[in-house]
């Protein structure tokens, strides 16, 4: 089995023993159901090197558990739009071992107190020259109620071709938030 679709489903939770039999899956969607968390080990170790796209847009997550993205390293699309994050390990998205490509967190209406707490800016290290490797070429925040950016907060993001930043609440964008 290589593609699985269980959107819509109803799903509440995840646990470690949820995909146990699966060893070679590339694709999971799981979008459309009430998943609040899903724990540690839900994906297994097998998967961990070939789980490819994984779609957990529209749920009902408030967080993801610490080093998810540095287990499964092969996970080069995720969706995460339509929930409710509002404390997730920002590292946990660029590291030198994530291989992430895609990543869409639009119509997180927590996104706006990422901003001003600084989380946001932080996820997109600034001027550090150990990000360079940063391989997001797409990136989403579409309705995440942002009303500003902060000054070079894409900086590191060389590979980024896409941006989409539409249904937010931006009423200036300094001169140097695309520096």
């Amino acid at each position: 089995l290589e593609d699985l679709d269980l959107s819509s489903a109803k799903i509440k939770y995840l646990n470690e023993k949820t995909f146990m039999n699966l060893k070679s899956i590339i694709d999971i969607d799981l979008s459309n159901n009430q998943i609040e968390s899903i724990e540690a080990n839900t994906f297994n170790d097998q998967m961990a090197s070939t789980l490819y796209r994984l779609n957990l847009s529209k749920n009902k997550l408030t967080t993801l558990c610490s080093g998810f993205l540095k287990t499964y390293t092969s996970i080069k699309i995720l969706y995460l739009d339509g929930n409710l994050l509002k404390d997730i390990d920002v590292n946990d998205f660029f590291h030198p071992e994530t291989n992430l490509t895609r990543l869409n967190l639009s119509s997180n209406p927590n996104m706006s107190d990422w901003i001003k707490s600084g989380k946001l800016s932080n996820m997109f290290p600034k001027t550090i020259k150990s990000f360079e490797y940063l391989s997001v070429d797409e990136l989403i925040l579409r309705g995440a109620n942002l009303d500003h950016l902060p000054d070079n907060v894409f900086e590191s993001l060389n590979k980024l071709s896409s941006l989409d930043l539409s249904d937010n609440k931006l009423k200036k964008i300094n001169k140097i938030a695309f520096k």
